[in-house]
């Protein structure tokens, strides 16, 4: 509901490898996982709860990021592969990956065929658990009667395995993993001053999470 008015709110999973992290969010065919449930609550929420007066438009996007580059899985095995160039901040979506796909979305069923079309794409090289995946919802809101608009992002965040311990000598924990160790650190400068400067640049995970860790946002790790 919050998305709706306008607030970027996010999930973001955590967790070794094996934890359970996307079968939370992506569930099973009978038992839809979160990612899937928060989506059709919106749906729903726009069909049945909403005014008369206010219009929606909802568009996804799943990226995935792995070893510090970008992969759109909206593009099919026969779709264009161009590499992505990077973050952008766009005047209606927000930070968003320059050159990725943005699909304009009208029903939850039709969310959910992308998705399964994205959870195929991720598992391409299987190297599944070294890799970040970002499903964005975003959705624009218009009051017809006032002229008010508002923008607000759903963003559900499935990890890579992390690496929770370390033996003496060994690389600190996240050391494999560029993304992962930089979002780490960005939740503890965060965690430690509001008035700090936040070094989002220092992975492409936190740089596209900036709309979802800093501002407007509401997130849940």
């Amino acid at each position: 509901g919050q998305t709706l008015q306008g607030f970027n709110v996010s999930c973001i999973v955590y967790g070794s490898h094996g934890a359970g992290k996307t079968y939370t969010l992506e569930g099973t065919a009978d038992e839809p996982g979160l990612v899937l449930r928060a989506i059709n609550s919106i749906f729903e929420e726009i069909t049945d709860g909403a005014p008369e007066c206010m219009s929606f438009e909802a568009f996804l996007s799943v990226i995935d990021i792995l070893d510090e580059n970008f992969r759109d899985l909206l593009v099919g095995e026969e779709g264009k592969k161009e590499p992505l160039a990077g973050v952008m901040r766009d005047a209606t979506y927000g930070v968003r990956v320059d050159g990725a796909i943005v699909a304009p979305v009208r029903t939850a069923s039709h969310a959910r065929s992308l998705l399964t079309q994205a959870q195929i794409a991720r598992k391409e090289g299987d190297r599944e658990k070294d890799s970040s995946m970002v499903t964005t919802l975003t959705v624009r809101s218009a009051n017809t009667e006032t002229g008010e608009s508002s923008v607000g992002k759903l963003t559900i965040v499935d990890l890579a395995g992390a690496q929770l311990t370390t033996k003496k000598g060994e690389e600190k924990a996240e050391g494999h993993n560029a993304s992962l160790g930089a979002f780490v650190g960005v939740i503890d400068s965060l965690a430690a001053s509001k008035k700090k400067q936040i070094d989002f640049e220092s992975s492409k995970l936190t740089e596209l999470l900036q709309d979802s860790l800093g501002g407007n946002s509401k997130s849940m790790l």
